[in-house]
């Protein structure tokens, strides 16, 4: 049974309105929000601010460490004493190495990274080197004698020798040397030229360094004694940046599930932006921006501003975002570039995972509202769908169907009304059954009578004539006896054979069903009509079926419907008319089947005729019943077959009778 699926569909349709769209655009509202909360101008605004933070952290270590410097080398004691040492020798120097030592274990307290200390007298020689090694291979030597990069020797040369311009500034000039691989702290410490390739990080991070060299001027005097020299390690520079690396991989909270970002990096540009002195990969350390990694874009807009934001692809394929500031410059800090860089994907990370969020809960509320439209349809179709198969089992004639009211709303009302219509249909019913059965009885009487008064008229008539001619001593009376005789036997005759049609018709043959062969059947018929007397017509037979082709009939019942349909033939004609009987086997939709035709040259059968020729009663001819051709359709009809009349007027009729042929050896019991 087809359940009405259309309020299921209205049901949904009605609860995703009034349900699931509000959702939707409330969600799609939030997200949107969201969105804009985290829009790209927001993200490089908060990737600027942390790079210039990071900027100004070390701004505040370079800072620190040029204070130290600066504040030790213009301490006048010391220069008092390199000016009363000037020229001594090295049994003099005591007093300032104990000096010097106990400085620079005073400073280690907290600064780790101060890896070196050198006296320099103004001639280059070195007084003093102390380092946190403990060693003192530097101690006496010369600066020309050393074998120092370009970098430091010129670092060295400006410390000694500072022009007049900065000897004449109230504080003492300090000369720094640049993030580099320094000479200094390996000979200091005694080591080998050190072999960057061999480095690995963190170590390769401790072997670079940057140095801060205070003039020494005597007290009163204008011309340097000396400078004071400090190598400070890398590693508190790197600590800096490994400390935003932290931020970005650690909760903003200790203990809370706050915002990560993951891909997040800190990265550190020399001044010329483009040497790496500066990232979480050991790799990329003194790579070039431009040659090595091809982000030229990123190289120049570093220098159209002090502080910014750029968008690029590094690796290609992954979009990131950094956000860029300089430090301090050369008068007081190195000018590099702080760079702080995330990937796009993570930008919005929240607002994705809010909007998987809410898809999920879309889906969620989909399935529930699909489920309680289901639930609804179910409660309010289940009657509905009740209703209709009590009304199928009326519509097939079972008018004792009735529906239970289990309910007090509008589909118990409809109930109620349809228990009422089938009741009303049962009594109709009963009604017209019985309207029907006594106007086939008054149909069966009329046609009755009817039938019986015409044979009776002349059976009447002759008896009359025989009495008057009795009682009249006619002297014909054998001949008026033997013509009254024979008109009663002829209508008595008609009279059993109107009987006999009648209880063929109300009553259920009791038939001998055998496999026959056809061609028998039909010539057995036609020559029974060649042999009547008044049969003045010219009654022809051609057999087209295959030898041996059998139906499964009665004989005796067949062989009435051949004679009917021939008699019917002879009364349409004349005299010298023809009667054609062709047998023939053909394909039908169903197997193999046998058509006999019985065409006549008679008047022919109007067309408003024909469509009731079968119908029982229904009769052309003023001494029919009517019954003939009905109980001959309802034979072959029994017999799986058909039969059919073509008729044109003043041409003739064909009869086709269509029976299916029987199979070899089948027989109907």
């Amino acid at each position: 049974m087809r359940l009405p699926r259309g309020i299921f569909v209205k049901l949904v349709t009605i609860f995703l309105v009034i349900g699931l769209i509000p959702f939707l655009v409330l969600s799609w509202w939030t997200y949107s929000k969201a969105r804009d909360r985290m829009t790209e101008t927001v993200i490089k605004y908060w990737l600027v601010r942390q790079a210039r933070e990071t900027a100004a952290q070390l701004d505040r270590e370079v800072s620190g460490m040029r204070t130290l410097i600066r504040s030790r080398a213009d301490d006048n004691i010391l220069a008092s004493q390199m000016a009363d040492l000037l020229g001594q020798g090295a049994a003099q120097w005591g007093g300032l190495e104990a000096h010097l030592n106990e400085f620079l274990r005073r400073q280690k307290n907290y600064r780790h990274d101060l890896d070196l200390l050198l006296l320099i007298e103004a001639s280059g020689r070195t007084i003093v080197a102390e380092s946190t090694t403990g060693e003192k291979h530097l101690r006496g030597s010369k600066i020309d004698d050393l074998k120092l990069s370009e970098s430091e020797r010129t670092w060295l040369d400006h410390a000694l020798s500072p022009s007049a311009a900065a000897l004449n500034q109230p504080e003492v000039p300090v000369s720094t040397n640049d993030w580099h691989v320094s000479t200094l702290s390996t000979l200091a410490a005694g080591e080998p030229p050190y072999e960057m390739e061999k480095s690995g990080y963190p170590d390769k991070a401790n072997r670079y360094a940057i140095g801060f060299a205070g003039t020494i001027v005597a007290p009163g005097g204008t011309q340097p004694v000396g400078a004071l020299i400090g190598l400070f390690n890398w590693s508190s520079i790197q600590g800096v940046l490994d400390q935003v690396t932290e931020r970005f991989k650690s909760p903003d909270q200790p203990g809370s599930s706050g915002t990560r970002y993951e891909s997040g990096y800190p990265f550190l540009f020399a001044s010329d932006r483009d040497t790496i002195i500066a990232h979480n990969k050991q790799d990329l350390l003194g790579n070039s921006l431009k040659r090595d990694h091809g982000l030229g874009g990123l190289h120049e807009a570093m220098g159209t501003a002090p502080y910014g934001a750029h968008e690029y692809e590094y690796p290609p394929g992954t979009t990131k975002i950094s956000g860029f500031a300089y430090t301090n410059d050369s008068e007081h800090g190195f000018a590099w570039v702080v760079g702080v860089g995330i990937n796009h994907t993570e930008i919005y990370g929240d607002v994705y995972l809010l909007r998987d969020f809410m898809v999920i809960a879309a889906l969620i509320v989909t399935g529930m509202v699909i489920l309680m439209a289901a639930v609804f349809s179910h409660r309010l179709t289940e009657p509905i769908t009740r209703l209709i198969g009590y009304t199928q089992e009326l519509a097939r004639g079972n008018l004792k169907a009735r529906v239970a009211i289990k309910t007090n709303d509008e589909i118990a009302v409809l109930a109620d009304s349809f228990n009422k219509m089938a009741e009303d249909l049962g009594e109709s019913n009963r009604r017209l059954i019985k309207a029907e059965k006594d106007a086939a009885w008054q149909e069966m009487a009329r046609q009755v009578a009817h039938e019986i008064k015409n044979p009776l008229t002349p059976i009447m008539l002759s008896a009359q004539q025989l009495r008057t001619a009795h009682q009249d001593r006619h002297p014909a009376f054998d001949d008026i006896l033997s013509d009254s005789v024979k008109t009663i036997v002829d209508q008595c005759e008609g009279l059993r054979r109107i009987a006999s049609d009648f209880a063929s018709f109300g009553r259920f043959p009791n038939r001998e069903v055998e496999s026959h062969d056809i061609a028998e059947l039909v010539s057995n018929a036609v020559h029974m009509y060649r042999g009547r007397d008044e049969a003045d017509v010219l009654v022809t037979c051609e057999i087209k079926t295959p030898e041996g082709t059998e139906v499964l009939v009665d004989k005796d019942e067949i062989g009435r419907v051949f004679l009917n349909l021939f008699n019917n033939a002879m009364e349409a004609m004349d005299d010298d008319g023809q009667i054609y009987v062709e047998a023939r086997s053909d394909d039908g939709e169903r197997g193999r089947v046998v058509e006999i035709q019985v065409t006549d040259t008679g008047r022919g059968i109007p067309e408003a005729d024909r469509a009731r020729l079968f119908e029982p009663y229904f009769s052309t001819r003023t001494g029919g019943t009517g019954l003939g051709l009905a109980i001959c359709q309802r034979i072959i009809l029994e017999y799986g077959g058909n039969i059919d009349v073509v008729s044109a007027i003043d041409e003739g009729t064909t009869f086709t009778i269509t029976l299916p042929e029987a199979q070899k050896g089948k027989q109907e019991d």
